[in-house]
């Protein structure tokens, strides 16, 4: 440890299989999964000499190791079919995340594990949602149950194949903030009745948690930009109006 520079950037390769252990290689997944480990280890002991420690867990990335995978029509449609994208990821794709860990940009992320395969896996909510969350945003309102929430995020996922990129966060005591871009295009399934038209664009766009033990109760979105908000407008989509959200304090007149 002592050879390290103070400020460096220490980023491990993971894999999917960490968190996702695949039978036919088990040792491979127990591996991966220790990394995952020593990642959180090495980010609390390197933390006061500015040293950050992070890891990227590539998934299904188009390399000689799962060409044969590739071979089998049946197996590409299954994973296709798991992946929020609809398709392999290529090395470009993980350089990108690797670069940006390395960067300036990236100096306050450490001690994380990047899930790098856009995977659809809504059910990871449930650890940290409560059942009964309440929910809203430009495009719906007064979604109640984490069935609900999941549900319309699938359709969100399979309608418009988006790409997120982390632009900020933080949680303190009960409350935290997500703020994202979410770049997405309108060439997958309908979206609640809106056909699919192949437009495109980047919304600026914050998810406003109130947190209770834990867990989420209350998730609100903020879209900052418009462009998906306008698009679906456009399209018909029967967006809500004139909302006024309940104040922690009210305002007076002057």
């Amino acid at each position: 440890m002592s050879r390290l520079s103070d400020g460096g950037r220490i980023i491990n390769i993971s894999s999917g299989a960490s968190t996702r252990p695949i039978s036919v290689v088990p040792i491979y997944s127990m591996a991966k999964a220790s990394i995952n480990n020593l990642t959180h280890s090495l980010a609390i002991e390197l933390g006061s000499r500015g040293i950050t420690v992070n890891a990227v867990a590539p998934g299904w990335i188009r390399t000689d190791m799962n060409a044969a995978v590739r071979e089998n029509a049946d197996m590409v449609k299954a994973i296709e079919a798991d992946t929020a994208l609809g398709r392999f990821g290529e090395t470009s794709d993980i350089a990108a995340v690797v670069v940006f860990l390395a960067s300036d940009e990236g100096r306050w992320v450490t001690g994380q594990v990047i899930e790098a395969f856009a995977a659809n896996e809504l059910d990871r909510w449930d650890a940290d949602t409560r059942p009964n969350v309440k929910v809203n945003s430009p495009a719906r309102r007064d979604i109640v149950e984490i069935d609900a929430l999941k549900a319309c995020g699938a359709g969100f996922h399979t309608a418009f194949r988006p790409r997120v990129d982390l632009i900020d966060h933080f949680v303190a005591g009960d409350r935290a903030l997500v703020m994202v871009n979410l770049h997405w295009k309108h060439d997958g399934e309908d979206f609640y009745g809106v056909a699919a038209t192949g437009q495109g664009g980047t919304s600026v766009e914050s998810f406003m948690l109130r947190l209770e033990n834990g867990q989420v109760t209350h998730w609100d979105t903020a879209d900052h930009s418009l462009d998906r908000a306008i698009y679906l407008d456009d399209q018909g989509f029967a967006m809500p109006r004139e909302i006024t959200p309940p104040a922690i304090v009210k305002g007076k007149p002057r």
